[in-house]
Parts: structure tokens; C-alpha cells; sequence
């Protein structure tokens, strides 16, 4: 009888298995071999051949027969278990990331039979390897790249994923602003300026440095009410999410304002004596006055001294509304407005006694005043 015997060794499911005969006959030869791999998913299962190899349908434990036939027609057989261990499942995720910054992957996969041992990720990129489980890598480019994953379990058996990973551009934040420098209320309309290499820009994000709310306007106008110099900062989210930030220090100047103010001596007066003081009592430095006095009835109510003098000249008095303007050296205006008040009045004169001698001196007797329009004299 053959002494019949072969060995196999353990493989991973997706390899061939190489079986390998042994068997042996103290006398004569071998004349055939007849091999059944014992896979319960086919029945092409079977080999003739002295060596065969066999490809498994799944992984698992085989029990395979070796039937020899020695030349006299003698037949033994032995049957063997031989091994196909499962292969890991390999797979990972990526969080996306922004150019610049770290994206940082996730090992998912699953070992079927033991553990993970070893991995090695390639980060299509050209840069090493890495055999971290969960590594983090810093993409220089803003693109699409294929990330493979190569997992190796307790029994050796090797499984590879290539999933795509895609590094999200950055915004190139840029501003401009139609005006740098003004008065308060000092409004300015600002121009967003910025780019991005793919995708679009989605959202901003305004601080104009003046303690107001941010606003999410992409071309936005704001008024500064405080004078003091303003640093304007603008974030820019592009598509992923990634976001890039400017900040242009002190961009914005607002001048200080004068603070426009003046007394009036006497006020209120009276149509006897209208002539009326203006002292300037304006701070903040202002360099330039413009006084209106507010009468109608003359042309030359006006005076761009510090300070003024006026004479009202209505007869019955009236209220005027005096109006005083200062600009500093920077041109920021302040106005202030005081009502002056002259009264009616009036006085009347007449004589005790004339002299009628016809030498034109005195010779009528009648009475003179100012605020009134007729009189009557009685003499007795």
C-alpha cells in the first residue's frame, strides 16, 4: 500500500493554497493521485495531479483527502484539515481639512481573525509612509489625493483600501475700504477684495474694531459715531469650511470733533440798547467760527471772528435764533444755536419850554421818541 501523505500550508483567503504530495510506496510507484480540496461551495473541487494548487471560495477549515493508487492497483487515502484564514476588511476615514492644516484619519478597519498588527498609509502625495494606526498628515497642495490604507491582522493576511481625500482650498482674504479718513458720523463703505483658487466663498465675517456686532454683509457700510483710529478685521469661509482672516491695523481714522459753545450779554436785551455781545466758549481746538445772528432783514448778520458783536435794529424787538459753527484743523463741523430775546421799549422826550422869535432855534414845541408812532399834547 501507498504510505500516502502532502502538506499545505495556511493561507489567506484570496491566495492559492499549494498542496504538495509526500506519499511514499516501499515497493513499485505511484501510478495516480486523486485529491479532493473538500470545498462545500463547488464540486470542481478535485485534482488528478501529483502537486495542485487550489483557490478557496471562502475562507475556513477544509478537510482535504489525498487518495493514492500504486501501480499494482493498491489504493490508501488520508485526509487532512488545511486552513484559510480570513482576510482583514481595511478602511478608514479622513476629517476634511483645510490647506495648511492637519488632516487627521481614523483606522476602521476590521480584523476577522485576531488583531490589526500593522499598518502602513500611503498619502499619495509623495511624502514617506506612514505605520501609525491613526495618523495625521499635512497636504501641501489643495486637491484631490488617494489615500491608501494596507492592514495586516494576526494570521498575515493583508487587505488594501484607496479612498480619496480632498484638501479644501484656503480664502485669500483682501478689503478695501472707499474712505480711511473723517469726522464723526464717519460711515464707510468697505469693498470685499478676496479670492479663492476652487470653489466659492460663502460666508465673512466683519469686525470693524469699535466694539459694534460683526456683520455678515459680503460688502458692508458702517458708521463710526467715536472719534480714535479703528483696525478692521474680515473672515472669509470658502468651500469646506476653511477660513482665512486679515486684519488691517488702525485702517480707519476718525477725528476728534469740537464741541461748539458761546454766551450772549445781554440776553435777553431791549430795542434800546441792541447791541449784543457773542463770547466763544468752544473747546476741542476749532480754528474757524461762523456766526449767524439770525436777523431777516439784513444781509450782514454774519461774522468769522472768535468773537462777535451785533446790533439788532428793529424798532419793535423781536426773537433771533443765533447760530454759531466751528471747524477744527482736521474739518470737523459742530453747530450750536442760542435764541436772543430784544424787547420793545421806548422813550419820548419833550421840552418845558421854546422860543417861537423866529431865529430857527427852538421855535416849535413838540416832543421826540423812539417805539412809538403818534401822540397827542394837551396844554393848559
Amino acid at each position: 500500500l501507498p504510505q500516502v501523505a502532502f502538506t499545505a500550508p495556511t493561507v489567506c483567503f484570496g491566495t492559492t493554497t499549494v498542496f504538495t504530495d509526500l506519499s511514499t510506496i516501499s515497493s513499485g510507484n505511484i501510478a495516480s493521485w486523486s485529491w479532493n480540496f473538500g470545498d462545500p461551495l463547488t464540486t470542481n473541487d478535485i485534482s488528478s495531479l501529483q502537486n495542485p494548487t487550489y483557490l478557496y471560495t471562502t475562507s475556513g477549515t477544509f478537510n482535504v483527502t489525498l487518495i493514492c493508487t500504486s501501480a499494482n492497483g493498491c489504493v490508501s487515502l488520508i485526509t487532512i484539515p488545511v486552513f484559510v484564514n480570513t482576510v482583514p476588511v481595511a478602511n478608514f476615514n479622513a476629517i476634511s481639512s483645510c490647506l495648511g492644516t492637519a488632516t487627521i484619519f481614523n483606522d476602521l478597519s476590521v480584523p476577522t481573525t485576531g488583531v490589526v498588527t500593522n499598518w502602513v498609509w500611503d498619502f499619495g502625495d509623495g511624502s514617506p509612509i506612514s505605520n501609525q494606526q491613526n495618523p495625521s498628515h499635512i497636504f501641501l497642495n489643495d486637491t484631490t489625493f488617494n489615500v491608501m490604507l494596507i492592514v495586516t491582522n494576526t494570521a498575515g493576511c493583508i487587505d488594501t483600501v484607496i479612498i480619496p481625500v480632498i484638501v479644501s482650498p484656503l480664502p485669500v482674504v483682501a478689503f478695501s475700504a472707499d474712505t480711511l479718513i473723517g469726522c464723526p458720523l464717519f460711515c464707510v463703505n468697505f469693498t470685499d477684495l478676496s479670492t479663492i483658487s476652487n470653489g466659492v466663498i460663502t460666508a465673512w465675517a466683519w469686525d470693524f474694531g469699535d466694539a459694534s456686532l460683526p456683520s455678515p454683509m459680503q460688502n458692508p457700510s458702517h458708521c463710526y459715531a467715536t472719534s480714535g483710529t479703528y483696525s478692521v478685521t474680515l473672515v472669509a469661509v470658502g468651500t469646506g469650511g476653511c477660513t482665512s482672516t486679515l486684519t488691517i491695523p488702525n485702517m480707519i481714522t476718525v477725528q476728534p470733533v469740537p464741541h461748539a459753545d458761546f454766551t450772549a450779554t445781554p440776553n435777553p436785551t431791549i430795542v434800546l440798547s441792541p447791541i449784543v455781545t457773542f463770547t466763544d466758549l468752544s473747546t476741542g481746538n476749532p480754528s474757524t467760527w461762523s456766526w449767524d445772528f439770525g436777523d431777516l432783514t439784513s444781509a450782514l448778520d454774519v461774522a468769522n471772528t472768535q468773537n462777535a458783536q451785533y446790533t439788532y435794529s428793529a424798532e419793535v424787538g423781536g426773537v433771533y435764533q443765533v447760530n454759531l459753527v466751528v471747524t477744527n484743523q482736521y474739518g470737523c463741523v459742530d453747530d450750536t444755536t442760542i435764541e436772543i430775546i430784544v424787547e420793545p421799549d421806548f422813550a419820548f422826550f419833550i421840552p418845558n419850554s421854546f422860543t417861537p422869535n423866529g431865529d430857527g432855534k427852538n421855535d416849535g414845541f413838540f416832543g421826540s421818541g423812539y417805539g412809538i408812532t403818534d401822540y397827542q399834547i394837551w396844554i393848559f
